[in-house]
């Protein structure tokens, strides 16, 4: 029933919000940023494998708050880059972009051979 109740939300959420790609489009984000393309800031790519890396199952809040913050130095090779706080994002905008960066990382998993 719990499962059932996430998946709910989760799908309403999608509806009330934007497409991702309106949303990062409004906000100019993909003026700095590619999924995998380098541009002034990190790629998708490289954020969602940084913030999963460092922060586990925490890595959507916390890139949520450098959304709502901005966030400055968090980045090795982008360290006099400056992200904006999009303070105007709504919760299910937030929820809907940082889930799509997240899954930006999810590509083929290596194969193990034994």
């Amino acid at each position: 029933m719990k499962k059932i109740f996430i998946i709910l939300v989760a799908v309403a959420t999608m509806l009330s919000a934007g497409s991702v790609d309106t949303i990062l489009k409004e906000n100019n984000c993909l003026t700095c940023h590619d999924v995998s393309k380098v541009k002034k800031a990190p790629t998708f790519k490289k954020i969602a494998k940084k913030n999963q890396k460092k922060y586990g199952v925490q890595a959507q809040q916390m890139m949520m708050k450098s959304l709502i913050n901005g966030s400055r130095g968090q980045y090795r090779y982008y360290s006099d880059t400056t992200m904006p706080a999009y303070k105007n994002l709504s919760n299910s905008d937030l929820v809907r972009i940082t889930t799509w960066i997240l899954n930006t990382n999810k590509g083929k998993k290596k194969k193990l051979y034994f």
